[in-house]
Parts: C-alpha cells; structure tokens; sequence
C-alpha cells in the first residue's frame, strides 16, 4: 500500500461553441508554475500477487490552477489485472531488502475511469465567458508492468498502458506511463520516487494531458 503526492503539468485543448460560436482553447501550465501555485494532489495504491496472478488499484486526485482562467479538476481511479510472464528471483541479503522477484514482467488488462471538471474562460467578441464542463467516462486498458531489483534494497519498477478505442463513452485514446524507483527504508517501509504521464484524447473536443513527478510512502505487507 502506498500514499503519494503528484505535481503535475498540464496541457487542456478544449473545443465547443460558445454563445453560439465556435472556440478552440488551449490551457497550459508548466511544471515550474505548478510547484510554484502547489498545485496537485495526490492518491494511493495498493498492489497484490499470489502465484503468478497480479493485480493492481490506484487512485488520485488533482487540480491545477490557470492563474485567473479558470480551474482544471480531475479525479481518477485505475484497477488492472494480469499474468507475471517473467519471474526471475533471487535471495534477500538483509532483512530489509525488497522481496524477490528481482526481475519481473506482467501482461495486464484492466479499466480507467476519470472524471474531468473544467471550469474555465472562453475569449468570445463580448468578453471573457466562463463555462463548466464536466465529464466523466470508463476506458479499458492493456498494459505492461516491469520491475527490476538494482540493489537489494533498491527496485526500478514501471507500468504502462494503452486504450480508449472509442468503447461507449471512453475516449478515442488514452495511455500512460508510471516509473517509480522505489527505496526499502526498513523491513516493511518503503519510500519512492517517480513520474506519471497521463493523455487522453477525445478526437474532437478534448485533449488532455497530466505529467509530473510523483513521491511517497509505502507499508509492504
């Protein structure tokens, strides 16, 4: 089980009509202003293995503040399942090393739901207009996890995926990719460090983009 903070940059393409006309906005906000504003948030995830069967549930929650033109909210919650299709393992040398494997690779499939809230100025020939966009949608999922042993009590691990393909409400395509380096402090006490990239694309009028670094704490069971 883990518990984090994310500070991500982000980049939001919306396009619609407003007041009767069409826009095409871009919101962007750099990493450097993001630490600045401390926008963000952050989740928790927990992760489990029995034989070769893997599985894996994360949940985050960020916001980011376009300095006057409004507020970019998203809420996200990530489940997936798999096969361990490589599982080479060694022996601990101290109790407070990682458990093996120390190499490891996993087949996953799962789902993503996301809930995205923008509430946000739209330039039109009157003025500044705000308006609030909501929505929420199911993507499914297929993925690779990867974990290598460095160190004893030192682990590079990273899942990535791809999905969307236009499935009901999902998007027209989404992916990420999640690195951690992750430090066994004591027997049962991990801190780790990490970046997340998330996009997702809804081919027409949302494009949406989270990519930061990640940092947390974890209790291995």
């Amino acid at each position: 089980m883990h518990l984090y903070g994310w500070i991500p940059a982000t980049d939001l393409e919306m396009r619609g009509d407003v007041l009767g006309g069409d826009f095409d906005r871009n919101y962007n906000k750099d990493l450097g202003d993001a630490f600045e504003d401390l926008d963000g948030g952050g989740g928790g995830d927990m992760q489990f293995r029995w034989k070769r069967l893997v599985g894996m549930i994360d949940g985050a929650w960020v916001q980011n503040d376009f300095n006057g033109d409004g507020y970019f909210t998203n809420s996200i919650i990530d489940g997936k399942l798999g096969v361990r299709v490589v599982n080479l393992e060694r022996e601990r040398t101290a109790d407070y090393a990682n458990p093996a494997p120390r190499f490891a690779l996993d087949v996953l499939g799962g789902a993503r739901y996301r809930r995205a809230e923008m509430d946000v100025d739209v330039n039109t020939p009157i003025g500044d207009v705000g308006i609030q966009k909501d929505r929420d949608w199911v993507d499914a999922v297929v993925g690779l996890g990867l974990t290598v042993g460095i160190l004893p009590n030192l682990t590079l691990s990273a899942v990535g995926d791809y999905g969307g393909f236009d499935w009901g409400n999902s998007s027209h395509r989404t992916w990420s990719v999640n690195p951690r380096l992750t430090f066994r402090a004591w027997e049962h006490l991990d801190l780790f460090v990490g970046w997340k990239y998330l996009n997702d694309d809804h081919d027409g009028d949302l494009d949406m983009d989270l990519n930061g670094p990640q940092a947390g704490i974890g209790y291995a069971f």
